[in-house]
């Protein structure tokens, strides 16, 4: 079950619109401080053709192309109609490939005619604006008499990196709506990175970026891999050149550790595998700490010069905001994933707590002997003096099996080529690629192989380059994984817990971090626990005098892909372990909502440990589509053991054949997309270790994998990842 569904086609749609009343007279309203989001369109013809009204009706946020993400509104053109009527001459100059033949004015906005008879004042802060000419935003405040003629108002154009304030007198009984405003021709989808967007936040609040003026702090964060169960080990303060990470000339580089490479013996099993490779994931943390920040919008804001981390690693920049009176417990975080380009997050925190904001590398430990060259992420403050600096990249890329996609890139610069990679190997044009050294890579009749790692390296005609990353997600929508490239929303709905720990009366529902969820994937394998972050002792309406928790939670933790309406869909995957204690129930669902998400269809299943899942729900076209991991019961205290307990999902365990031809062994294997496959072997049972013959992607196909041994005897165990 879910209540107040935000996630759509285009992402969070939830309005963060409020107000604070000042006086009687004049009420103040701001960005990010809760309300209801509405959207509204009007069309008209282009200028060229006259410019003529043509209709105007609401229309759902996502369809506006209106996020949020964080605490930020997030407005881009509108590529709606690309989805629905790609092909209708009224849309699309010519229909099929045609150039946009309408103007978008799209609001989205709060109406609360409450507001009617004050001096209304509409508050907050333009973080960016990058879109390009025709296309503009502006914050309005509107009054319209009874019959929605409209009588005033106010506007201001979105400038980036400035804070605004517009007020408005308003007349007693009529219909008062405030908000922002995108205006410009419908767009391709395929060409919409390239044409900018908005992003707005509340007033006030305090901008950070790199820094090298302030004191950075250095923590590692150790995790068992998930072959061993993932779990946590150890963290402590680390050395900021144990990080792999460093400060030089105002740039960051962070890149995957490999100080336990230098410091520890290849002997030492705690630390690596038999084969040499890694055998912990290392959650490298590089930040500055400012209680002071506490109470404000902070907003975290830098540019990737460049990424060539492998597959096994990933960077992201974050803002955490930590409890001080519950040992450092992390309250809420943002991140954004750093790809190669600019990037702004945005958060608004609590008086009273710690607040850190800096650049986060996950993934195992470095044998430099087999990884030489593991690659690293360059963070600045600002774009290089030189070379062409990547202002879009999608991140990640969805796609259906048998379907086409598009990757856009846009650069500044002079003089720009393009290469486009997978996994690190350039890209040739053929029937099913085509872009190769243009900005638009484009994907045809894509299979699962195409499920990988792209990047696009960009060179001026100062053969200086710059290079971003981008991940394509192919789903199978009747072999759907919880893959963990593609992005993973958090839902939390608040009940009343009654007597019996059944759930109560439905109370609140609201997006988190994933976080705050307390789930994660790690190589493949995602975990989901018991909720401890919403327990605070000293709010009477979450906890009761005894320490006993006063709701009950249902924790959902998914995938939404829109892109999947209309089919049946089967969801499979197998669960490791399950350890939840009777109180908690662990599930897996798929959920099928009308385009308003005023009611759903679902499927779903109670996970069982050490067995398999598969459900299956005939979806409809048009439809917003979800699925994942939900975990329901009480919210705990962190120091009640049942919340160590977790619940874990894998793919579904594949079955090792083999058949001999001459010296080789061949290996094969059913497999699934967004998972790599490790397999190992020893000559003799009695060895020590288990060596790795090779690690190859997933497909969504059996996979063959040759092994010319010379011994007459092999054993093989396979790993997924």
């Amino acid at each position: 079950m879910k209540i107040n569904p935000i996630l759509g086609r285009c992402g969070a749609v939830l309005l963060l619109l409020g107000l604070v009343t000042v006086s009687r007279a004049d009420t103040v309203v701001s960005v990010n401080s809760g309300g209801t989001w509405i959207g509204f369109m009007n069309v008209f013809n282009l200028p060229a053709n006259g410019g003529a009204y043509q209709f105007g009706s609401a229309w759902g946020t996502a369809d506006l192309d209106a996020t949020v993400v964080g605490t930020n509104v997030v407005l881009t053109p509108n590529t709606s109609i690309d989805r629905d009527v790609p092909n209708d001459t009224f849309w699309w100059v010519g229909g099929a490939g045609g150039a946009p033949n309408k103007n978008m004015d799209a609001s989205y906005y709060v109406q609360d005619d409450t507001l009617a008879g004050q001096t209304v004042t509409f508050m907050g802060s333009c973080i960016s604006n990058s879109l390009v000419a025709p296309y503009t935003s502006v914050a309005f405040i509107k009054d319209f008499d009874s019959s929605f003629n409209l009588i005033a108002s106010t506007n201001v154009p979105m400038v980036e990196g400035t804070p605004f304030s517009i007020s408005l007198a308003t007349t007693p009984g009529h219909h008062i709506q405030y908000g922002l405003e995108t205006l410009g021709p419908d767009a391709r989808i395929a060409t919409v990175a390239s044409l900018g967007q908005v992003i707005v936040t509340g007033p006030g609040g305090t901008k950070v970026t790199i820094d090298s003026s302030k004191t950075w702090i250095a923590h590692m964060t150790v995790y068992n891999l998930p072959k061993d169960g993932g779990n946590y080990v150890f963290d402590s303060g680390w050395g900021i050149s144990d990080l792999a990470a460093s400060f030089s000339a105002g740039i960051i580089t962070v890149a995957p550790n490999v100080s336990i490479y230098r410091d520890v013996a290849l002997s030492d099993g705690f630390w690596w595998q038999g084969d040499g490779t890694g055998n912990k994931n290392m959650q490298a943390d590089y930040y500055v700490e400012n209680p002071a920040l506490s109470g404000q919008v902070v907003t975290f804001s830098g540019y990737v010069w460049t990424n060539t981390l492998g597959t096994n690693w990933f960077t992201t920049a974050f803002i955490k905001e930590l409890d001080q009176n519950n040992g450092f417990a992390l309250v809420q975080m943002v991140t954004n994933n750093l790809i190669g380009t600019n990037f702004t997050i945005s958060m608004s925190t609590g008086p009273g707590h710690t607040i850190q904001y800096g650049i986060e590398t996950f993934g195992p430990n470095v044998n430099s002997a087999i990884f030489p060259n593991p690659g690293h992420v360059l963070v600045s403050s600002n774009p290089p003096s030189s070379g062409p600096l990547i202002t879009s990249l999608p991140n990640p890329v969805y796609v259906n099996v048998s379907s086409n996609t598009s990757i856009t890139v846009a650069a500044n610069g002079t003089g720009l080529s393009y290469q486009w990679q997978k996994n690190g190997a350039n890209l040739t044009n053929s029937s099913t690629v085509a872009g190769a050294t243009t900005p638009t890579l484009t994907l045809s009749n894509v299979t699962g192989a195409a499920e990988a790692n792209y990047s696009v390296v960009i060179t001026d005609s100062s053969l200086v380059s710059s290079t971003g990353k981008t991940y394509v997600v192919v789903f199978d929508p009747a072999n759907l994984s919880f893959d963990p490239h593609a992005v993973l929303n958090g839902f939390i709905n608040q009940f009343g817990l009654n007597p019996d720990g059944s759930a109560g009366g439905y109370i609140s529902g609201a997006p988190y971090a994933t976080d705050i969820l307390r789930s994660k994937v790690v190589n493949g394998v995602a975990y989901i626990m018991p909720n401890t972050a919403l327990y605070d002792p000293n709010n009477a309406a979450l906890v009761n005098p005894d320490g006993s928790p006063n709701r009950f939670l249902e924790q959902d933790w998914f995938i939404a892909n829109d892109d999947l309406a209309g089919r049946t869909l089967t969801f499979n995957g197998f669960c490791p372990s399950n350890s939840v204690p009777a109180e908690y129930t662990a599930s897996v669902w798929i959920e099928d909502f009308i385009p308003s998400f005023g009611s759903f269809t679902s499927a779903n299943s109670n996970l069982v440990a050490g067995q398999p899942f598969s459900i299956t729900l005939a979806t409809t076209p048009g439809d917003h589509i979800q699925y994942g991991i939900r975990l329901t019961g009480p919210d705990n205290s962190p120091t009640n053991t049942d919340t160590i307990s977790a619940a874990l999902v894998s793919i579904a365990t594949p079955s090792l054949a083999s058949t001999v031809s001459g010296n080789t062994i061949n290996l094969s294997f059913p497999s699934v997309t967004g998972h790599d496959y490790n397999i190992q072997y020893k000559t003799n049972l009695t060895d020590a270790v288990w060596q790795t013959l090779t690690t190859v992607p997933g497909t969504g196909t059996n996979l063959l994998v040759p092994d010319a041994a010379t011994q007459r005897t092999r054993f093989y165990r396979l790993f997924v990842q």
